[in-house]
């Protein structure tokens, strides 16, 4: 039961250190106008 347990708090700090990554660096993304960076060699279909 544990496991299930430690799954269930690991998701929520996923969750939360998603956000707080979204929420930093929000206004970077928001003013950037330009074409998304591709590794070399990916196909852009």
């Amino acid at each position: 039961a544990w496991v299930a347990h430690d799954r269930l708090h690991l998701r929520q700090l996923a969750g939360t250190l998603a956000r707080l990554w979204a929420t930093r660096w929000a206004p970077l993304r928001a003013d950037y106008a330009g074409p998304i960076p591709y590794a070399p060699g990916v196909p852009d279909d």
